[in-house]
């Protein structure tokens, strides 16, 4: 059954005059959206369509970098509507490619392939970044891209010249991933910034290989989400961009376009609510669009803790950790939940697990150290706080000064 209220949210998401009116409408109708396989799934698939048209027709070429401007051949001083300015350039854009393909060499078509790509980072990344526009509207009034919608225009280009590429995104950014489909090999690349081309290898992915990210790719099924740890070592390249890359390692998750988007609209709108109960709503209609997407379970699980307590909210939290086990943060989770009923041999099982994923995380040593503490442990709860100032001497204080005493 296909939701009522599509031209309402199609309205509201292209055109609403403020950010207070577009998400309390919109959460109003899609809160109202039946959760089933094709309710939610119609109406963000048409929501989509009519934010993107909207911000092509409405973005104008003076909000483009000069190097941007050259690549789409544009001279002319007076500002023409962007989806005007891109058709010559998609449209050689697709000789080129074709061109390389006629000629049956791997290599030529993957360079040409990253080669357009390069391009198109080009003349999104001179588009100005601002964080806080999270709707087309906003973006075309403010003349500005946040890194969803960056990533959400630039894919648009990247489908109509016939490039194949997966949504991604890292710790509060969004990416995206170039599929080259005459070797199949996945470079990881960022709208906002032409440099960030990096070449994903079995080495660089500690949970997964690039095997599993072209079978994304290809797959039938739209509920998959691929989650994977990279080991930042190995990028040494991406820290001086805009990825906000911290620590040894970092979580990644890919998953096709065709859902990409719907996720990360439903998450950001679950953010932006006090209301638990719209964040139950928000989660379940995404969930029901991919069950594996594990941030989702997170939300419903805090949303559910709020309204119900920390026993209701118990089995979306272990959901998210049997969907991304090799994250620490969803052991940790756990560990707090089992701490706060009192089950502290269960608690410190779950937190010796994230000690093994994050061993100079002094947040987890603080922890065990308060767990300890609690059930009469007074000398191995002293090691915990002084192994937490060990390997975090600027962190934060441990909550029992008093035990060094």
């Amino acid at each position: 059954m296909t939701n009522p209220h599509i031209e309402d949210v199609q309205k509201i998401f292209a055109v609403a005059p403020d950010k207070t009116r577009f998400i309390d409408t919109a959460a109003e109708i899609l809160r109202r959206t039946q959760v089933g396989p094709n309710g939610p799934i119609d109406t963000l698939e048409k929501v989509w369509p009519q934010g993107r048209e909207f911000l092509l027709t409405n973005l104008t070429t003076d909000a483009l970098s000069p190097d941007g401007l050259k690549l789409l051949g544009f001279n002319s001083p007076k500002p023409a509507e962007l989806k005007t300015a891109l058709s010559a350039f998609i449209a050689g854009s697709r000789d080129k490619l074709s061109a390389a393909k006629s000629n049956g060499n791997a290599e030529e078509i993957a360079n040409v392939e990253r080669t357009i790509a390069r391009d198109i980072r080009t003349i999104i990344s001179g588009i100005p970044y601002e964080k806080s526009v999270d709707y087309p509207a906003a973006m075309a009034n403010r003349r500005a891209l946040n890194c969803v919608g960056a990533q959400y225009l630039g894919g648009h280009i990247l489908n109509e010249i016939g490039l194949t590429y997966l949504m991604a995104e890292v710790p509060q950014h969004s990416v995206y991933m170039l599929v080259t489909t005459s070797d199949n090999r996945v470079y990881l690349q960022d709208m906002l910034n032409p440099d960030t081309d990096v070449e994903m290898t079995d080495k660089k992915m500690e949970d997964g290989v690039v095997t599993d990210l072209t079978n994304l790719r290809t797959s039938t099924t739209e509920d998959g989400v691929l989650t994977f740890t990279i080991d930042t070592p190995e990028l040494d390249e991406m820290k001086q961009n805009v990825l906000p890359i911290q620590g040894k390692q970092f979580i990644c998750r890919a998953y096709s376009s065709e859902i990409g988007y719907s996720l990360q609209l439903l998450y950001n709108l679950s953010l932006k609510f006090h209301n638990p109960e719209w964040v139950v709503s928000f989660s379940k209609i995404g969930l029901s669009i991919s069950s594996q997407y594990a941030p989702l379970e997170i939300r419903l699980g805090n949303a559910t803790e709020i309204l119900n307590g920390i026993e209701a909210a118990k089995p979306h939290y272990e959901e998210a950790l049997k969907l991304e086990p090799h994250v620490a943060a969803n052991h940790t989770r756990l560990a707090r939940l089992h701490y706060q009923m009192g089950e502290y041999d269960k608690a410190l099982e779950y937190l010796d697990a994230a000690s093994t994923l994050t061993p100079e995380d002094g947040t987890l040593w603080d922890l065990k150290g308060r767990i300890l503490q609690k059930a009469g442990e007074d000398e191995q709860a002293l090691a915990a706080y002084k192994k937490a100032v060990e390997v975090d001497p600027h962190g934060l204080t441990p909550v029992a000064p008093h035990i060094f005493s």
